[in-house]
């Protein structure tokens, strides 16, 4: 992958600069979740940047002492609903344990576990689930009479409106740099591509901070009223698209 982003070179006097969500996708994945479920707990702590390296996440008897930094990754492995064994096979840790660690999460976020079985009725008697801004998902195997299918699509269920939401976010952020950039940005920075949740500019040097600000602001905005967890953006700059990162 570096030799690809190492050969995507600006041209002179200028740079990339490439502008994405904060996080790994876990992180944003858990982002979505807190907001579609409206577990007001899990958006306080990832409005208050919960997710740190370092330390251990608490909870007395029950809990599984888990570093932090592999706290996203646990939790959206756990809301696929792989469960106790899933959780046990991915953390190398007994499945007692890692249920323990399971019944903990949706005790302390109830919100979340509300949200599944929500979900999976709402794909059950409709056939499909929607994004946070209201894009339909359909689901057809969700009556399927083959149970392997059936789980396959109720999983789909929880997965697809976090996926969704993030399509759909960069989606709205691509069509407000752009606008940006053919307005008041004209000259100053061209959007290129888009890869995943990262939108790539070539900025000429000395517009750097300024399609910075304006970049940042826009994506952040895309997410404003639809998310209730406040999205952090970062952005890099440099002569190729992986000095940039």
């Amino acid at each position: 992958m570096s030799d690809v982003t190492g050969a995507s070179l600006p041209p002179v006097d200028a740079s990339l600069l490439p502008a994405d969500v904060r996080g790994g996708s876990a992180e944003r994945k858990e982002q979505y979740r807190a907001a579609l479920a409206f577990e007001r707990v899990l958006i306080g702590q990832l409005t208050e940047k919960m997710f740190k390296p370092g330390g251990s996440e608490e909870g007395g008897s029950a809990a599984v002492q888990i570093r932090r930094q592999q706290l996203p990754g646990v939790l959206a492995d756990a809301m696929i609903a792989t469960g106790g064994l899933g959780l046990a096979k991915q953390l190398g840790i007994d499945r007692s344990a890692a249920q323990r660690y399971v019944d903990l999460y949706f005790t302390r976020y109830p919100g979340v576990k509300s949200y599944m079985d929500r979900t999976r009725e709402q794909a059950r008697d409709h056939g499909f689930v929607e994004t946070v801004f209201g894009r339909r998902l359909y689901l057809p195997d969700i009556r399927s009479r083959n149970r392997a299918q059936q789980q396959y699509a109720e999983r789909s269920a929880i997965n697809a409106p976090m996926q969704g939401t993030a399509a759909d976010l960069i989606k709205l952020a691509m069509i407000a740099v752009d606008a940006w950039c053919e307005t008041e940005g004209r000259g100053k920075g061209r959007l290129i591509m888009q890869v995943h949740d990262e939108l790539v500019l070539e900025v000429p040097e000395g517009a750097v901070e300024a399609v910075t600000a304006a970049v940042r602001e826009r994506m952040i905005a895309a997410g404003a009223g639809a998310l209730s967890v406040p999205l952090k953006v970062e952005v890099g700059t440099g002569n190729n698209w992986d000095e940039a990162h």
